[in-house]
């Protein structure tokens, strides 16, 4: 069973890393242009978003370096 609450040695709990990604998304509402350099934990939620699936579970997207992601918002006024 996956535990999104478990916190590794000095880092954050996946449930908390998500929190922060989901505020940065909120912050992002009125901006039309934004360039994001991030590891792969904020790029799966991003992308587990995007394609409406659950947010916990292990890894998806994002898992190896030097990806490029580019992600479109439609819907705006």
């Amino acid at each position: 069973m996956f535990d999104d609450g478990y916190v590794m040695p000095a880092g954050e709990s996946r449930r908390v890393n998500l929190d922060r990604v989901l505020s940065w998304l909120n912050d992002l509402e009125h901006s039309d242009r934004i360039l994001a350099v991030a590891h792969g934990g904020p790029i799966d939620f991003i992308c587990r978003i995007a394609a409406g699936i659950e947010m916990h579970g292990g890894r998806m997207f994002g898992s190896s370096n030097a990806n490029i992601f580019l992600f479109a918002r439609s819907g705006r006024e």
